[in-house]
């Protein structure tokens, strides 16, 4: 009885961990997506200015 009920603790604190490191990885991956769609508009603009002062 006891040993379930600390298997149970250990396994609901890793829950946790998992829980919270999931939480982090939409974080990181929110940034990372921001991030690239601004490097993306930034090289579509510089495309874009490049081609109207070419013309």
């Amino acid at each position: 009885m006891l040993s379930m009920e600390y298997d149970g603790t250990i396994l609901h604190e890793n829950h946790v961990r998992e829980d919270h490191d999931i939480f982090r990885i939409i974080i990181i991956f929110k940034r990372i997506k921001s991030y690239y769609f601004l490097l993306l508009i930034s090289k579509y603009n510089r495309i874009f200015t490049y081609q109207t002062v070419s013309k």
